[in-house]
């Protein structure tokens, strides 16, 4: 009996806190995904092809369970006499018979068929004024039929049972895909909040900047040491800021959906909670290695392991074609003991002692002319499995494509991270030296209010490359196939 067993541990405890309970949550990465992976629709459905698939290979396994069959009949027959020009006279005659038999049959793991049973038949009548009574049995008896060389390696039954086994083993895969994925859009939602969450402080820290400088022009032009039309620059600077603000603030809202969607089963109970990132992007250098993350793919990605089956499976379809091409040899034997006589108690006696035992041996040939429709099949197979071959070594090298890419990425994520950092403090030194010299009058209202536009753009800049660079890590761990292990989460899945 085929058994499915999925476990996944997890090495953290999840708060139980109810949602509306809590308008403001602060949850770690990895909160969500386990979370994600309890309550995501995508792992349910998966969950749920596991468990057809298993069903469906339980349910081949039904072809070796043996079937039981009984009958049991009445008849009473009267035929009336007469005269035959051939016998001459023949008197009339009645009789009552009862026949009942019982008979358990089913398949072989060796692809023959086997019958096992017994069958009784009382008959007594009347013949032209003089009873009569007759009894027989056939049985017990047993008979095998063993196919010698088609149906002898493999045969549909065990076709099936080994497809269905494999199938099963290709739904644990795909579940496993499923739950990769399913951490891939939890990431990229977790780092796409906290993005927006620094977006706002950026836009805040613009904002902070505008209204200062709007405050300082206003004494300036107080003190009559600034015009009135540079005023009015730096309070159209501190309103754009402002609308920022709103714009970054509605992004959060529109972020957090986006990961409860990706992450929870029940929104409504989730929809007022404000989540707060408890993990901040992460800096750490990282030094991907294309031949560290390729190894590591071909051992751990799931749909290549599930294409590997698949391969399996048509490999398995090709022998089972071959077979078919064979003469069907078949060996039959069957052997029983046998009772007649006046009365069933005799019968059972003449059993008993084993009076009348029989049996016999015979070799059945079935020899097609042309075999033309298992040779076409044949060839199908084939073919079939050729096109296999080719579109698993074409998945090997889009995996491996994708390594690559991935590795590029996140070490140019990387470098980019650094330079626009760089960009972001010479921003920020430039701003303070033009302020230094707005109030010794050497510079003016409009380039400052450039410089801190400037400052504005290197610190988005730097927050994208440094969501970008966390992606990219993530998305080079999906591509290994390695993202469970982030989480210290042990996905087993066995036969």
């Amino acid at each position: 009996m085929i058994r499915s067993y999925l476990a996944i541990v997890c090495l953290a405890t999840l708060a139980t806190t109810d949602a509306q309970d809590n308008p403001v949550r602060t949850m770690s990465l990895k909160e969500c995904v386990l979370i994600a992976l309890q309550q995501a629709y995508d792992l349910q459905m998966s969950a749920l092809d596991v468990r057809i698939a298993s069903s469906q290979a339980r349910g081949a396994e039904g072809a070796y369970d043996p079937v039981l069959t009984t009958s049991v009949s009445f008849s009473d027959t009267t035929a009336p006499g007469g005269f035959d020009t051939r016998t001459g006279t023949f008197v009339d005659s009645q009789s009552e018979t009862i026949r009942g038999s019982v008979g358990v049959s089913g398949l072989l793991p060796s692809g023959g068929t086997y019958s096992v049973g017994a069958s009784l038949t009382n008959t007594e009548g009347d013949s032209g004024g003089f009873p009569f009574s007759n009894a027989s049995s056939q049985g017990p008896f047993i008979q095998i039929r063993q196919p010698l060389l088609e149906n002898f390696a493999i045969d549909d039954a065990r076709l099936n049972i080994q497809l269905t086994r494999q199938s099963l083993q290709i739904s644990g895969f795909n579940l496993h895909q499923s739950m990769l994925n399913t951490i891939g859009r939890v990431e990229d939602a977790y780092y796409d909040l906290a993005a927006s969450k620094e977006s706002v402080l950026v836009q805040e820290a613009a904002l902070q900047l505008a209204e200062e400088l709007a405050k300082d022009n206003r004494k300036r032009v107080t003190l009559g040491a600034s015009a009135p039309l540079e005023e009015a620059d730096a309070q159209a600077q501190a309103a754009a800021s402002r609308a920022a603000v709103i714009s970054a603030k509605r992004l959060v809202r529109a972020a957090e959906n986006n990961l409860k969607g990706a992450m929870v089963e029940d929104y409504a109970q989730w929809r007022q909670l404000s989540i707060l990132p408890g993990s901040a992007l992460s800096r750490a250098s990282s030094s991907p290695d294309f031949n560290e993350s390729w190894t590591l793919a071909q051992q751990a990605r799931p749909d290549l392991l599930a294409f590997q089956v698949q391969l399996d499976q048509q490999r398995l379809i090709l022998h089972r074609r071959g077979n078919e091409l064979l003469p069907q040899l078949d060996l039959t034997a069957t052997a029983g003991l046998a009772g007649t006589a006046d009365e069933l108690n005799q019968v059972y006696k003449q059993i008993r002692r084993r009076d009348a035992p029989y049996y016999s041996l015979g070799l059945s040939l079935s020899l097609p002319f042309t075999n033309r429709r298992e040779k076409e099949n044949l060839r199908v197979a084939e073919a079939q499995t050729e096109q296999t071959k080719l579109r698993f070594r074409q998945l090997r090298q889009t995996i491996m494509i994708q390594v690559d890419d991935a590795v590029s990425q996140a070490e140019t994520n990387f470098h980019r991270l650094a330079a626009t950092a760089e960009a972001r403090e010479f921003a920020e030194k430039a701003l303070t030296n033009e302020r230094a010299k707005l109030i010794r009058g050497a510079s003016t209202n409009f380039i400052v209010l450039q410089h801190q536009r400037n400052l504005t753009a290197a610190r988005s800049e730097e927050l994208r490359s440094l969501t970008d660079y966390n992606k990219s890590l993530a998305r080079l761990r999906f591509i290994e196939g390695s993202s469970l292990g982030t989480y210290q989460i042990n996905f087993t899945f066995t036969d």
